[in-house]
């Protein structure tokens, strides 16, 4: 099981560079031409909220405690742990 955790990390660690943004981009513009649809941009707002949704994925599927990650706590619950 472990060893799964590590390719899920390793892969969310790869899907969140640049390079595979980019080539994602164009493979999907792509099929967009294809269809007769304008191509897609890039939109770094659209990339940071993927990015903090997929992290919060990646959280819920593993225990906080296995990858050494602390769960953030709000202020206001901190004081009913």
């Amino acid at each position: 099981m472990t060893f799964f955790r590590i390719v899920v990390f390793l892969t969310f660690c790869y899907m969140a560079r640049a390079d595979f943004r980019e080539e994602a981009l164009r493979l999907h513009n792509t099929y967009r031409e294809i269809h007769d649809a304008p191509p897609m941009r890039l939109n770094r707002a659209m990339n940071r909220g993927a990015d903090q949704y997929a992290r919060s994925l990646f959280n819920s599927f593993v225990e906080p405690t296995t990858w050494n990650i602390q769960p953030r706590i709000p202020a206001r619950d901190r004081e009913k742990i």
